[in-house]
């Protein structure tokens, strides 16, 4: 599942363009940022949804996203059974936005990650979505997903790192598609709802009460949200990353356990905090199970993280209850 980084880097900047709120206004000239290009039903069953995704969106990922080898990949019966699954353990606000805006989920080889969400919009600005989704979140349990995605951001330190392992414990009875779901579909949530700043709208953003004395600007954390390496937080061999090396692990997540970021990934830009806190709180709150981060090294005791527990993860889980309703 592992992807070289040159391999994986152009088409994490395409996902990054077509879908990040700074892109450029007129990306959505492309084709698969406009409605019109889609056949979206309303009323259709989410589970329907779940489709081939389109040539012209297949198309700009093998030109643009300088991946030739990009092709679709449509689930047997028993996935999409697995998907309906996971969709009828979503919240209820998720999927109630995911009915009425969300045109298609498109499970596309060689994705790098586990999925990404795109806007895309009708003839007057309406927002909809799109989500694309690695085909294999639909055979990968979620904790050994986790730790995987958690161990790119890691260099090894050639001997020093003395055997430091980091690893993701979010139990065992569900899958790395429930976390992706969850992730994404959050993102919708956003993009609909602006929970953070609407930076696709060509105005200066507004601090919204989730990021109030959170974020200076879309990737800068306020001074005192900040902690040491979070600057150099990077994922999947992205932005020429990993740069941080295994034997800063220890340091890096207690620093994280005091910030108000649910993880590391969502401490890159408010988009990605947004989307992860509330994955997180509703994984842990509502479904009931575990997400802490432990770092070994042989001879000497684990470390725990556990970053909703944190005291500042408390107080801005105050903010998202009513969302769950």
């Amino acid at each position: 599942m592992r992807r070289t980084r040159a391999q994986a880097l152009p088409l994490v900047l395409l996902l990054v363009a077509i879908s990040c709120a700074s892109a450029p206004n007129n990306l959505r000239q492309e084709p698969a940022k406009k409605l019109a290009g889609y056949q979206f039903d309303p009323n259709q069953p989410l589970v329907d949804r779940v489709q081939q995704a389109p040539d012209f969106l297949l198309r700009l990922l093998r030109t643009a996203g300088g991946l030739p080898s990009a092709a679709p990949y449509l689930p047997s019966q028993d996935e999409k059974q697995l998907v309906q699954r996971y969709l009828e353990l979503l919240p209820k606000s998720g999927l109630a936005v995911l009915d009425s805006r969300l045109i298609g989920i498109y499970f596309v080889n060689n994705l790098n990650g586990s999925g990404t969400t795109i806007r895309v919009y009708d003839n007057v600005d309406t927002v909809y979505a799109i989500i694309l989704m690695n085909p294999g979140m639909l055979h990968t349990n979620i904790s050994d997903w986790l730790t995987y995605k958690e161990n790119s951001c890691f260099l090894s330190d050639q001997g020093n790192d003395r055997g430091i392992q980091v690893h993701m414990d979010c139990g065992t009875q569900y899958g790395g598609l429930l976390y992706a779901l969850l992730h994404e579909t959050t993102h919708v949530l956003d993009y609909v709802y602006h929970y953070t700043p609407d930076t696709d709208s060509g105005s200066a953003p507004t601090p919204t009460p989730f990021t109030q004395g959170i974020w200076e600007k879309y990737d800068q954390p306020t001074r005192a949200a900040d902690f040491p390496l979070r600057d150099k937080v990077t994922f999947y061999h992205r932005d020429n990353g990993p740069k941080i090396h295994l034997s800063q692990a220890s340091r890096l997540y207690a620093s994280l356990a005091q910030s108000p970021f649910a993880s590391l990934y969502g401490s890159q830009n408010w988009l990605e905090d947004f989307a992860e806190f509330f994955t997180w709180y509703y994984y842990t709150t509502v479904l009931g199970q575990p997400f802490r981060i432990t770092i070994t090294r042989p001879g000497e005791p684990e470390i725990t993280c556990e970053p909703m527990k944190s005291e500042a993860a408390r107080r801005r889980a105050e903010a998202i209850t009513n969302m769950l309703h």
